[in-house]
């Protein structure tokens, strides 16, 4: 062995103990994150069971406040938790959002105690860490939650950046029913268009039990597609099936199904939400919620809304003009004492994790053809209960009084007589021209 190769012998056992120095120490860092994230699940735990006790001894959690300084507004549309945290986790001055983002966590905490108190009765501490744990820590307690019940901001963070979203993976059970669903819907359908491929049609036999096959067009300068092969690849098949077939919502529930139908047309179409622009379509406004605050950065975004007369109105909040729809059912007939809208939060589940993938035609409502009361003391008025058959998943959707919005957060496109506007142009159009433009 040469001198020069015993030194790099030496140099790498050297290289190698330093790996594994940093190895341990990644090792113990970990274990130590873990058990610093557990701790403080514990003390969110333990602060909202807290405020329950003390919250029975009436004037104590007032009178403790303002002993310490600590401002104890009242909030028209919820409980507020900011004193709490600020009290507890003693913040003060610029940290804001800090106490703002704990106070929504606790807010969801107790809307799960409230909703599920059976739970609970028990071993409160360790069932509300267990719940923590099981909706991914707190990040995820708060996007359950309904405090901000009006906002994708507490529901999802979009890119900054034009990126590419991955798509998610459906479990292949799911596939393999949302496949067969597909497919049956389109052995019966009528198509939207008849085109000539001639001779470029091979045989159209595969494993998916169906006579279909994919076509490789493109269009010329007149506008006509030009047929420029055929594939009967059953994997090609599937997922041409599964990616641009639209559900066929006449197997829904009534009331899931005019859901469904009234949010479609204002769904950012799913090529685009992959390609993660989705925030390109919503723009921020500045809003002066409060009369003497500052103004804030609000995001526009789709509110569906009941009307008392029964009536589905949907545009964007706090914009001045977006496409605006009013429908008017015909198998649902809802007569409201208020009208109520679909909580954000809600609205962004149906559309980003159901509607796009198709996965809501796996989807039946209770009841069927009208909204349940919300338990009380929610805030919501009233709720939907959405049960998966495939899985037996459920959750509850819910609907909340409209006079429960800030005021300036109320703003969005409507009419008020729609009998009397006097459009300069109007097209009757079909369903299948309207999805297909």
């Amino acid at each position: 062995m040469t001198k020069s190769q015993g030194t790099l012998d030496k140099r790498l056992k050297q290289l190698i103990k330093v790996v594994e120095q940093q190895d341990r120490h990644e090792k113990a860092a970990k274990k130590l994150e873990e058990s610093s994230r557990r701790l403080k699940w514990q003390a969110v735990a333990r602060a909202y069971l807290w405020w329950r006790e003390a919250d029975k001894q009436q004037g104590y959690l007032d009178a403790l406040y303002a002993s310490k300084n600590i401002p104890n507004n009242n909030l028209s549309n919820r409980l507020n938790f900011n004193p709490l945290v600020r009290l507890i986790w003693d913040i003060h001055g610029e940290r804001w959002a800090h106490v703002s983002s704990l106070a929504q966590t606790i807010a969801a905490l107790h809307e799960e105690y409230l909703e599920n108190p059976q739970l609970y009765k028990r071993y409160p501490e360790d069932e509300l860490i267990s719940y923590i744990q099981q909706e991914g820590g707190l990040s995820g307690v708060k996007k359950k939650g309904s405090l901000k019940f009006d906002d994708d901001d507490s529901v999802v963070e979009e890119p900054k950046k034009k990126q590419k979203t991955q798509s998610k993976t459906l479990p292949k059970d799911v596939q393999k029913e949302l496949l067969k669903r597909q497919t049956d819907h389109v052995a019966s359908s009528s198509g939207i268009a008849t085109i000539d491929v001639g001779e470029a049609a091979v045989n159209t036999e595969n494993s998916t039990g169906s006579d279909l096959l994919v076509v490789l067009a493109k269009r010329d300068s007149s506008g006509n597609l030009v047929v420029l092969g055929t594939t009967n690849d059953t994997t090609l098949v599937e997922q041409v099936v599964l990616d641009c077939v639209e559900f066929d919502t006449s197997k829904l529930t009534p009331m899931l199904r005019l859901i469904v139908e009234c949010l479609r047309p204002h769904i950012v179409p799913k090529a685009l939400h992959k390609r993660g622009v989705r925030d390109k379509f919503f723009t921020t406004h500045k809003v002066r919620i409060k009369e003497d605050g500052k103004k804030e950065d609000v995001q526009e975004s789709v509110r569906l809304v009941f009307t008392k007369h029964g009536d589905v109105l949907v545009s964007k909040r706090i914009s001045h003009a977006s496409l605006l729809t009013i429908s008017k059912p015909k198998e649902v007939k809802l007569v409201l004492s208020n009208a109520l809208f679909l909580r954000g939060a809600d609205r962004y589940w149906l559309e980003t994790d159901h509607i796009i993938d198709g996965q809501i035609a796996l989807h039946t409502s209770e009841p069927v053809d009208a909204l349940n009361d919300a338990s009380k003391p929610l805030v919501a008025s009233k709720r939907l209960t959405l049960k998966n058959d495939l899985t037996q998943a459920t959750r509850d959707i819910y609907f909340y009084d409209y006079d429960n919005l800030d005021e300036q957060l109320k703003r969005q496109p409507t009419v008020k007589e729609l009998d009397e506007i006097r459009f300069d142009w109007e097209l009757t159009a079909s369903k299948t021209f309207v999805d297909c433009h």
